[in-house]
């Protein structure tokens, strides 16, 4: 018996503490009851109301009622009649679910791994649902081995189809909302990836565990064959835009720099790199709305920062291309000495100092004979 008149009550609230208050003006006891109760009986007890909210008392006091045949009378309130049923402890949990939801095979297992808190409603039918219907026989299989069913894991596994409907993905995935963006990340490979199956995807799952399924994903999308956006630059005698993750890989190589870590901001269209081929460069865009990128860094071999000159080359050449420049490099240079003065510092992580200056060799003569003709006068 999981009950015990000197069990210490544990509180509840929300949808479950409303009905047993309703339901105990007409049967006195049945929320004290409910509180002490262990938490396979309390279980059943908050499966029996949500049925008696969603479907009404009086189904369920009628197939409850042969349990007690002699309780009350015909015309008593069918509330009341359910209370006396759930507070007889005579009254096995086994039997009180067989004969309000039938012979569901692991039904009661369920119930005694929900912990002692009272679920949504509709994640009792949920658990109903699967354990009944044929169509999820493979889901009810599943439910029935949990060790510990979480209020989420019922609508996880309705959400999860086939040939995803796997015991890791269930404890991985904590919502339905998540369910939805697994879903996203399957479709995104099988686009980046055509040659790989649904079926392949489910059967590399079976061995991950629930919280290694980012560096699942990342795995395949590392093989992707075509990143999905691409910025505005033609591969020419200048320009070779990086759009695969294998030029990605073979890239970051030649370069020994991370770049084969930024595979998975080009798979998801946030950022692209083109190499420029004249000189030994990477060049980082990011993507803004649609056709619009914006320069975001240049990097030379080890993550050197590249010659000004060459710099300078490269920006004309990706402004031609309609590539956009931040404005500390572009209509606002003239005034990054200021910025400095008043302490304006940059957040944006965008590596384009060598960009900010644009003295050339005028320029410094200029500045050398100014300090000069100071001295002199001093």
């Amino acid at each position: 018996m999981d009950l015990s008149p000197e069990m210490k009550p544990r509180a509840f609230n929300g949808w479950a503490l409303s009905i047993l208050i309703s339901y105990d003006e007409i049967h006195p006891g049945i929320l004290r009851f409910a509180m002490a109760a262990g938490p396979l009986r309390r279980q059943a007890t908050f499966l029996v109301l949500s049925s008696c909210h969603h479907e009404g008392p009086e189904g369920i006091a009628s197939r409850l009622g042969s349990l007690i045949p002699h309780a009350g009378t015909a015309d008593a309130d069918p509330r009341a009649r359910v209370a006396q049923v759930l507070m007889t402890r005579q009254i096995r949990v086994r039997d009180l679910v067989r004969v309000a939801y039938g012979p569901l095979e692991g039904l009661v297992g369920v119930l005694g791994r929900l912990g002692t808190s009272p679920l949504h409603p509709a994640t009792y039918r949920t658990i109903v649902s699967i354990l009944s219907q044929p169509e999820h026989r493979v889901r009810a299989k599943i439910l029935r081995q949990m060790d510990k069913v979480a209020p989420s894991m019922p609508a996880v596994l309705l959400a999860l189809k086939p040939p995803f409907v796997l015991t890791n993905l269930v404890e991985g995935l904590r919502s339905v909302e998540q369910v939805a963006d697994f879903k996203t990340t399957i479709d995104l490979i099988l686009s980046l990836v055509p040659q790989v199956t649904e079926l392949e995807l489910a059967k590399s799952l079976a061995d991950v565990k629930p919280e290694k399924l980012d560096d699942w994903a990342m795995r395949w999308l590392d093989k992707a064959g075509l990143f999905p956006v691409s910025p505005p630059i033609c591969d020419n005698g200048d320009f070779a835009v990086l759009g695969s993750a294998q030029a990605m890989q073979e890239a970051a190589a030649r370069f020994n720099n991370c770049l084969a870590t930024k595979i998975r901001f080009c798979v998801v269209g946030r950022q692209a790199y083109v190499e420029y081929l004249p000189e030994p460069a990477i060049i980082e865009v990011l993507s803004l709305s649609p056709n619009h990128w914006l320069l975001t860094g240049i990097y030379g071999p080890n993550n050197r920062p590249i010659d000004t000159a060459t710099a300078h080359t490269i920006h004309r050449k990706l402004e031609a291309a309609g590539i956009l420049s931040p404005a500390r490099v572009a209509q606002a240079k003239p005034y990054n000495a200021v910025a400095r003065l008043l302490g304006i510092s940059q957040f944006d992580g965008l590596e384009l100092d060598v960009l900010e200056e644009d003295a050339g060799p005028d320029d410094l003569q200029a500045i050398v004979n100014e300090v000069a003709r100071e001295l002199h006068a001093a």
